[in-house]
């Protein structure tokens, strides 16, 4: 294969036969990703990812799962041996803009020779310890910069990004709910 049959690590072949399945059955686009955590000790936990459900099928587990620590700096109390969750967050938004705008732009034949993205997000970690609940939980704020070297319009480039799925779940309400049980 050469540079024509690829775009942005795309090979060509491989992105329309995939955008042509998701297209005859949209149900096989539907997905639940999973996660688990465990808590080691202090502000430190490990997670783990490895199956999920999505193409219409069950994926048990992954060849290789992905483990990672996540943890606090030292003032906060951690042993800084990983990022934080709300760190993570960042890092989960980062990556969906950055690769839905690699694969909505290989989609619309547009070439993409790189790709930064950057994430701030202003929060009051006081909340978590907070009893009085004045401090206000999560992001107060997030803002994402993006710089990309290609020949597509600024604007066009931003449309693309616009359709990460991370933005668009913080940008909306989400039902989540949480079930405890004891052992």
């Amino acid at each position: 294969m050469n540079d024509k049959d690829r775009i942005n690590g795309f090979q060509r072949e491989d992105l329309d036969r995939l955008k042509k399945e998701l297209d005859a059955n949209p149900d096989a686009g539907r997905f639940k990703l999973r996660a688990k955590n465990r808590w080691i000790d202090g502000a430190q936990s490990l997670n783990l990812v490895s199956s999920f459900y999505g193409m219409s099928r069950e994926f048990s587990a992954r060849s290789t799962p992905f483990i990672q620590t996540t943890d606090a700096p030292t003032v906060l109390l951690g042993k800084d041996v990983g990022p934080m969750p709300m760190e993570e967050l960042l890092v989960a938004l980062a990556a969906s803009v950055t690769t839905t705008l690699s694969y909505r732009a290989a989609l619309a034949g547009i070439q993409v020779e790189e790709i930064e993205c950057e994430v701030e997000g202003d929060v009051d970690l006081q909340s978590v310890l907070d009893t009085t609940e004045v401090a206000s939980r999560g992001f107060e704020q997030i803002r994402v910069n993006v710089r990309v070297k290609s020949e597509a319009s600024e604007e066009l480039l931003a449309a693309l990004c616009a359709w990460s799925p991370v933005l668009e779940s913080l940008k909306r309400p989400v039902p989540v709910t949480i079930s405890v049980k004891k052992d």
